[in-house]
């Protein structure tokens, strides 16, 4: 059974105000590990020892597409975090055209070179508008055509939320044809609307998502970690994370630390 993560960015107003309070929290739900986007105003070491005490790992860190004049600091932040995985989104201008889609993946392709020699890998992490179609394909899959051997990390909500805003898709068989190239799944819930894409998350497992389905697709060989996330929820989001956590291990799709 592979591990369960959450990325802090759920839990983004209470980190800041209590950055390193907040981790330990999440620790004591039972998380195995956290994704970082922001590290608020701790220094990686110090993120760092905190994790080692709560004996949680650092799965990544979501950021920017590193360049190649930042490709160093990319390196450093992660070794004084104890973590090999830079993750990376990109936003909708960057659909706008096939041809642009095309420009982002080659940048990500050559910052995917430059950091294989330091032993880090690069993830891609979708949100919802890669789900259109230029120039009679998917946008998603134009991506990783043109950035070559890259890994994904498929945020399944993201996923069917594009779909139901194009019309068109399955979240099940995006995550199968991807398996092979999969080490990290996004689980969050919702309504699952086209009309407002940015609807608010609910509890993984309340929501109208398939999330054993989801799970049950990928390639256990290659995936790594199941990881939380929330980008809004209108109810108390620590009560959210730790609904979550209870639903996902009770139905065995993920340990957890208790």
């Amino acid at each position: 059974m592979k591990p369960l993560g959450c990325q802090v960015h759920s839990v983004r107003e209470l980190a800041a105000k209590d950055y390193l309070g907040t981790l330990r929290r999440l620790a004591e739900i039972g998380y195995k590990g956290v994704e970082i986007g922001r590290l608020g105003d701790c220094g990686p070491k110090e993120v760092r020892k905190v994790l080692d005490e709560m004996g949680v790992a650092c799965i990544g860190l979501h950021g920017a597409i590193p360049n190649p004049e930042g490709i160093s600091e990319a390196v450093d932040t992660l070794g004084a975090l104890g973590c090999k995985t830079c993750l990376c989104n990109l936003e909708p201008p960057h659909y706008e055209s096939a041809d642009l889609v095309r420009s982002a993946a080659e940048r990500f392709a050559q910052a995917r070179q430059l950091l294989a020699p330091h032993g880090v890998r690069l993830v891609y992490h979708n949100h919802w508008w890669e789900m259109k179609r230029l120039d009679g394909q998917l946008a998603y899959d134009l991506f990783f055509q043109t950035a070559g051997e890259a890994l994904a990390e498929i945020d399944v909500y993201w996923a069917a939320v594009g779909q139901a805003v194009f019309g068109e898709g399955d979240v099940v068989e995006l995550v199968g044809r991807y398996r092979s190239r999969l080490p990290l799944m996004h689980l969050k819930d919702g309504p699952l609307t086209g009309g407002e894409p940015r609807a608010a998350n609910v509890a993984v497992g309340s929501g109208a998502m398939d999330i054993p389905a989801c799970v049950k697709a990928a390639d256990p060989d290659v995936l790594e970690w199941l990881i939380v996330e929330f980008d809004s929820c209108e109810t108390d989001i620590l009560q959210a994370v730790r609904d979550s956590y209870d639903y996902i291990t009770r139905q065995g799709l993920a340990a957890g630390a208790r």
